[in-house]
């Protein structure tokens, strides 16, 4: 490893970089290609009508209203956004929303934001000492890690903006370059308010096993002080005085976010039942598989970074928060690319195997030979992350549950299309993503009465009800505007019908009929 710099002057030298030279041309056409692939598979399923309010309707809302100078207040979440995950790096979006609003941006972000991804990759592999032709394979391997896939279907979240940035960030470090690193975490801390305790660990890692003091402290500085700050004043600022509701999902360990961390450490009693299960297994299984033959190679310290955000997973009563279908386990990705273009260095291309290899270098020495030439040329990385992209990536959905719908799908086209003002709406789940450009669009949640006055439209789908609601109340809905004088039924058809505010009329339904 190259000795730290003499003096702190110069870890902040700016080097002149060209870019047009640092991107070979295979890499830019694999990100290009991915970048439309993502686009197109996010659209495809919004037009489908399988996007939902949480989350691509709530950041959809959020982003019109910044675009416009309003205030950005979700109303599916009932929450400012800084009230949710104090992500302030979204605000760039929302620049973008004031050219021209459309949910595409989003989309397009996404898909751009993850398939930049296999830049800094190839750079980290470069800068490892791997083989252009390696390197390349190593970006293409983080392209078909199924997590980029899957979490691009999953309507939006703001921390796909930032993990290609947080490869950068550890290119950065590793090249001295101070400024680009401390831009980078800065933006990084503003995807999630969450991401600040993977730089904490990356922090931790660069101070104690890369041997980077100076862009360590940065890290562990600028994270700790990010996670109280937003935990502690931004989130219950913008939250009338409530901390985050994701702490929900850690009840068991307090009921705020200092009482969970403080009862992580010292109450071992509540902790071992979780870590030590077979979910924990079957998760850290699924998130390894894609690069486990380079991971067993023994170079495993980046995983250190990894510890809070699979803490937090493991950790979480959600089950959701332990799969490679939705975002929270993209912190962990970046770190497992590192590990892994470790391995490959160490075992595949230097003369001294380590981990699982050296025993399968002395046990099967021929074997050995014809496997590390195959790796070397990249054929051997690129099957396996193919093999794994098939098994674990959800672009079987297109033939199964995102076409379950198509029944009403005409139906509910021609009822979003009569929403002509940008009067409230009610409406399902799935709907509420085409509509989100207002200042009140909520989702039918079962058992909960909803306020007739915030709204000029209820529209609803009895057939296919939403993941909030259910067929029957939704008919409770109808039956209390067919027999209002205050709504109008102004379309019907295949199960499908929009209610429509008589004009004039500010009353309310006189009864909600349960």
């Amino acid at each position: 490893m190259t000795a730290q710099p003499n003096s702190l002057k110069s870890l902040f030298k700016l080097k002149s970089v060209n870019f047009a030279s640092v991107i070979p041309q295979p890499l830019a056409l694999m990100i290009s290609f991915s970048s439309v692939v993502l686009f197109a598979a996010a659209s495809l399923r919004h037009w489908l009508l399988q996007s939902t309010a949480f989350d691509l309707a709530i950041y959809d809302q959020v982003a019109y209203l910044m675009g416009r100078g309003l205030l950005p207040y979700a109303t599916v979440s009932d929450m400012h956004h800084m009230g949710n995950h104090a992500a302030y790096s979204f605000y760039l979006v929302g620049l973008l929303y004031a050219l021209v609003p459309s949910v595409h941006w989003l989309f397009g972000v996404q898909a751009i934001a993850l398939s930049l991804g296999a830049w800094p990759t190839w750079a980290l592999a470069r800068q490892a000492g791997l083989s252009q032709r390696l390197s390349l394979v190593m970006g293409a391997v983080y392209l078909l890690y199924p997590l980029v896939f899957n979490v691009n279907l999953f309507d939006f979240h703001p921390e796909v903006m930032v993990i290609a940035a947080m490869l950068g960030a550890i290119w950065a470090a590793r090249s001295r370059r101070m400024v680009l690193f401390s831009a980078l975490i800065v933006y990084v801390l503003g995807g999630k308010a969450v991401l600040s305790l993977t730089v904490l660990g990356l922090g931790i890692w660069l101070v104690f096993f890369e041997r980077r003091q100076w862009y360590g402290a940065i890290a562990l500085t600028l994270s700790s002080w990010w996670f109280l700050t937003a935990t502690q004043v931004v989130i219950p600022m913008f939250n009338n005085g409530e901390g985050h509701d994701a702490v929900g999902r850690y009840s068991y360990l307090g009921s705020s976010v200092l009482e969970v961390a403080k009862n992580t450490f010292l109450r071992p009693d509540l902790v071992f039942g979780q870590v030590l299960s077979l979910d924990t297994v079957v998760y850290l299984v699924l998130v390894s598989a894609p690069l486990i033959w380079w991971l067993l190679a023994g170079r495993l310290g980046a995983l250190v970074a990894t510890v809070p955000a699979v803490g937090l997973n493991i950790l979480s009563m959600a089950d959701q928060q332990r799969d490679l279908v939705h975002q929270y386990s993209l912190p962990i990705l970046p770190f497992l690319i590192v590990a892994a273009i470790a391995g490959l260095k160490h075992s595949f291309v230097d003369s001294r195997p380590g981990g699982l290899w050296r025993w399968v270098a002395a046990k099967y020495p021929g074997f050995w030979a014809r496997l590390r030439t195959q790796v070397q040329g990249g054929w051997v990385p690129m099957a396996w992350a193919l093999v794994c992209f098939v098994a674990l990536a959800k672009f079987g959905y297109f033939g199964s549950i995102y076409v379950d719908e198509l029944d009403t799908w005409a139906a509910a086209n021609q009822a979003i299309a009569q929403v002509t003002t940008k009067g409230g709406v009610l409406t399902t789940a799935e709907i509420a993503p085409h509509l989100s450009h207002r200042e009140t669009i909520r989702q039918i949640e079962a058992g909960i009465e909803p306020n007739w006055d915030q709204y000029e439209y209820v529209l609803l789908n009895l057939r296919h009800p939403g993941q909030s609601a259910t067929g029957e109340f939704s008919r409770q809905i109808k039956t209390t505007l067919d027999n209002s004088d205050v709504f109008d039924l102004a379309f019907e058809e295949s199960d499908v019908l929009l209610f429509r505010r008589v004009a004039g009329s500010e009353a309310s339904p006189r009864k909600f009929q349960p």
